[in-house]
């Protein structure tokens, strides 16, 4: 949550209004011949128990088949935008391979998580930064990251710098869920 006068690539909540984010909804009633009762729909939903939805915004949504009889939350996560972002990320634009050294910042949030499952499926090698040692920790003890680090309390410049020393490679992929991580470095603040 941030001040409206914040710009970012989503709207600010407003204080006093539904929020609406990715969801998972069903439909109870439909005057839509698209959509069946009973049905769920995976998009951009109003956190309510309740909702009426104007054509243009229901046209939006995509009704899940779930045949893998994966919990619904599923969608909002590794099956939802999160893991849709990552495997983007990984697959389409990196087009990553088991020779790839990726580096992942924010990698304890969602995506990072995701996108960290992936390269280490791929046997990728993974660099990732986190906020707190607890982050850290969890990025290596669950994901087994080839080399994590608190950009809190580490020089990012200076880690991947002794990564490439080490290894003799640099990382030739960067997933960026933080903003300027490298530029400038926050180990000095």
């Amino acid at each position: 949550m941030r001040n409206e006068s914040k710009e970012s690539y989503v709207p600010a909540f407003k204080l006093g209004e539904v929020i609406a984010n990715f969801g998972v909804g069903e439909v109870v009633q439909s005057a839509n011949s698209k959509f069946q009762q009973g049905q769920k729909l995976y998009g951009s939903l109003d956190f309510a128990t309740y909702q009426v939805l104007p054509k243009d915004r229901a046209d939006s949504l995509v009704a899940l088949d779930n045949k893998e009889g994966l919990p619904w939350t599923t969608w909002v996560g590794s099956a939802g935008m999160p893991g849709q972002t990552a495997w983007w990320a990984v697959e389409k634009v990196a087009k990553l391979s088991k020779d790839d050294t990726v580096f992942v910042s924010g990698a304890s949030g969602p995506v990072g998580q995701v996108t960290l499952a992936l390269a280490k499926k791929i046997g990728a090698k993974t660099i990732a930064s986190a906020g707190s040692p607890e982050k850290v920790d969890f990025l290596r003890d669950t994901y087994g990251v080839d080399r994590a680090f608190n950009y809190k309390t580490e020089d990012a410049n200076q880690v991947l710098a002794q990564w490439a020393k080490d290894t003799g490679k640099p990382f030739n992929v960067y997933v960026d869920n933080v903003r300027n991580v490298l530029y400038p470095s926050k180990a000095a603040d």
